[in-house]
């Protein structure tokens, strides 16, 4: 939705501005023609060929601006001004950036980064490698991800090194922005923080765009109550960043919020702060009767669309798409299926036609296909539901950028709906399940309250700003008085006036004194309700590790007694139960008391293996574990695949006192993670591989591997080397769809 509400801002700018901008073409040829061939004469060629090249990037437009671009620099090579033929090269890299063409606009960069650095313009360099971070490639494209950000990089480095902490942080910002689009949220939140601090540790106070950055990324998470925090902070940053115009698509947002987590009343408010502006803007009318359907107001929806003017959405792509989009929402709400099919239809064709790139359709395209489907299952036609759930499926799995964790929740609500309507009631009680977790996730009371607190916070500012505004208003009007009644009437009417105000006063007063105690009281009983439930969980894990602790214990008396087979037996059940207990350690040890950070866990579980087996100097453990983090259903398992692999490593692999290496990795790709665990040793008998065998390590390794649903591989080559895949956990959804 912020997409479409920004685009709408540029398009109505740019048609007030439609008529200016062809007086001023005008004005430049006839300037041009009266001019000498001097530098004022480059500079009115480039203020031309800008004109073209901004106001309709077309072949025909971009031609006009070439045509002009040569001309300035030949002119300036005749003048012998090398730095205003650099000037024009920059505005010709723009023009190819225009055109599309990634490749010229990477050569014509680099030209302008060599030559600002051989004449030591540094901050002019940064700024080459800043714009052509922006303009190489496309900025939805994950192709060009890595590539873009390393010239942000190469921009923040220089800016760094001469000393401009500001630009270096606005570098790092643009960084985190890039990933926001392609789920690296934990990264760019992070990058998004050092910015601030940067910020203020600078003095510098201009943080709207930040604040910005930071709602897009909760709001993409589906952080709703932080994301409208943010927009909160960007709202009160506008006066000092001079930028008020921004404040009607920002109440649109903060309305956007407030409807994502059921909060339609506010929604509406937020809108009809924005209309204010611009009373006939069509996409706010349409915002509105989208969130009065959802209050199941209908009539006053009706009304409203009836107030939308038909031609004038017809004139830009957004106001139509929005306007068939609100006009399914209606006939579905009326009970309507065939009329909202159509429309929906009509809103999918609009996106064919007018959206390009890896991100900015397929929230649309999610959206209509889970419309289409609950239209046709509300229908009672299932079977024609199942080629958009189908592809709204499709979407989720091979999306790069992140998608709202609302819509798929929705998807699983249809998906639950269709396998009732089939038969299929074991995939229904799954896909149920699967909804209830995300919207559990989204719509805690907590959220919720939090949200509801932003928005009173913000209604009380503004409310003591109109009591300000009403008292200059009354002063004003207290001095126009004066000159025209009497002095007793003026005295008695002041004494009425204030004794008036004193009771709002009191009463308001008292009525936010009443309000505060009831939510300091409330949220005095969830915090600690929450910390009595983490701690409740930290000792349910600390003591299981001590009874586990206990039984490593009871198996160390029990050794004493015990020899060859059976002591060897007895040692790898202890390194197996330890294996368990590291786990439970790590949960009442961490903040997060719901899943493991495998880096840390494995690490330790390893130091524990080459202390027990005695093989410090003869065998060495090498381990490259990336920062991933496991629920402890998916993370016992696995350490107990570690603990047997490696154990029958240092077993089997390196006999008669060989020495050797094993190599443990862990990594995980989108919602796909791999354990690799190889030896250089002697390697494994085939016949254990490719036989049943009645090895109990073996067994455990296959058992193990079943119980995560992953698939093993074990192969013999230099040594063994065993393969472990599996999904994340589908507790964990949400993250990977994020």
């Amino acid at each position: 939705m912020k997409k479409y509400i920004f685009s709408l801002l540029l398009v109505v700018a740019g048609l007030s501005s439609q008529s200016q901008n062809i007086r001023r073409i005008t004005m430049m040829m006839q300037e041009l023609a009266h001019s000498k061939a001097d530098t004022d004469r480059v500079a009115i060629q480039l203020r031309i060929a800008g004109y073209y090249m901004n106001t309709n990037p077309t072949p025909q437009f971009l031609d006009s601006a070439a045509f002009f671009h040569e001309q300035a620099r030949q002119l300036s090579i005749k003048l012998q001004h090398p730095g205003l033929e650099y000037k024009v090269l920059e505005q010709v890299a723009h023009r190819f950036f225009r055109a599309r063409d990634s490749a010229r606009t990477r050569q014509t960069f680099n030209q302008l980064i060599a030559w600002y650095h051989q004449s030591r313009q540094f901050a002019h360099e940064a700024r080459m490698w800043h714009q052509l971070a922006e303009r190489y490639g496309h900025y939805e494209d994950s192709q060009y991800l890595n590539e873009t950000i390393s010239y942000f990089q190469r921009a923040r480095s220089i800016y760094l090194q001469i000393n401009q902490p500001i630009e270096a942080a606005n570098e790092l910002a643009e960084i985190a922005h890039r990933r926001i689009f392609f789920k690296q949220f934990d990264v760019a939140e992070k990058e998004l923080q050092q910015v601030l601090n940067q910020f203020k540790a600078s003095g510098y106070n201009k943080l709207q765009l930040t604040f910005r950055y930071l709602y897009e990324l909760h709001n993409n998470k589906g952080n709703y109550y932080r994301a409208a925090a943010y927009l909160m902070e960007a709202i009160k940053n506008m006066s000092v960043d001079g930028d008020s115009l921004q404040g009607p698509a920002y109440y649109m947002l903060v309305a956007e919020c407030n409807t994502a987590v059921k909060k339609y009343d506010e929604a509406i408010t937020w809108l009809r702060k924005a209309s204010i502006v611009n009373p006939s803007y069509t996409t706010l009318k349409l915002l509105v009767a989208q969130n009065l359907l959802a209050l199941n107001r209908i009539e006053e929806a009706r009304l409203t669309l009836n107030d939308v003017s038909t031609e004038q959405s017809k004139q830009f792509y957004v106001d139509s798409l929005a306007l068939n989009w609100t006009l399914a929402l209606y006939y579905k709400a009326i009970k309507n299926p065939d009329k909202a099919i159509r429309h929906y239809l009509k809103a999918k064709g609009i996106i064919d036609n007018t959206f390009y790139g890896e991100y900015e359709d397929i929230t649309w395209y999610v959206k209509c296909n889970n419309g289409i489907a609950e239209a046709y299952l509300k229908a009672n036609e299932p079977a024609k539901a199942e080629t958009y759930l189908r592809n709204a499926a499709f979407i989720f799995k091979t999306s790069k950028t992140s998608i709202d964790p609302a819509l798929l929740a929705e998807y699983y609500g249809h998906l639950y709906k269709y396998d009732v309507a089939t038969g299929d009631h074991a995939a229904a009680v799954k896909n149920l399940e699967h909804q209830v977790k995300i919207q559990d996730s989204l719509f805690t009371a907590d959220k919720d309250k939090q949200l509801a607190e932003l928005n009173i916070q913000y209604e009380t500012a503004q409310k003591e700003q109109s009591i300000m505004t009403l008292q200059s208003q009354g002063a004003a009007r207290q001095a126009q008085m004066e000159k025209t009644t009497l002095e007793r009437n003026f005295t008695i009417a002041g004494i009425l006036v204030m004794i008036i105000v004193s009771l709002l006063f009191y009463r308001n007063y008292q009525q936010k004194k009443a309000a505060n105690a009831v939510i300091s009281q409330k949220n005095a009983l969830l915090e600690r309700l929450v910390t009595e439930k983490e701690w409740l969980l930290k000792e349910v894990h600390h003591r299981v590790k001590n009874n586990l602790h206990t039984i490593i214990n009871l198996m160390q008396s029990q050794a004493l007694y015990l020899q060859d087979n059976a002591l060897e037996a007895n040692q790898i059940s202890k390194n197996r139960i330890y294996a368990m207990s590291l786990i439970h350690q790590q949960l009442y040890r961490n903040e997060n008391v719901k899943s493991i950070r495998m880096s840390v866990f494995l690490a330790e579980l390893l130091e524990h293996l080459r202390e027990s087996f005695g093989t410090e100097r003869r065998i060495l453990f090498y381990h490259n574990i990336s920062p991933v983090q496991l629920g402890i259903s998916q993370a016992i398992p696995i350490a107990l695949i570690v603990n047997e692999s490696v154990t029958n490593a240092i077993k089997y692999a390196f006999p008669h006192e060989r020495s050797g290496n094993i190599n443990i990795n862990l990594h995980q790709t989108d919602d796909r993670i791999t354990l690799v665990i190889a030896d250089d040793g002697i390697g494994i008998d085939p016949e254990i591989i490719n036989k049943e065998t009645n090895s109990l390590g073996m067994k455990l390794l296959k058992g193990l591997t079943k119980e995560i649903d992953g698939n093993i591989t074990i192969t013999n080559e230099n040594g063994t080397t065993i393969t472990i895949g599996f999904d994340a956990d589908p507790l964990n959804e949400l993250s990977a769809i994020s």
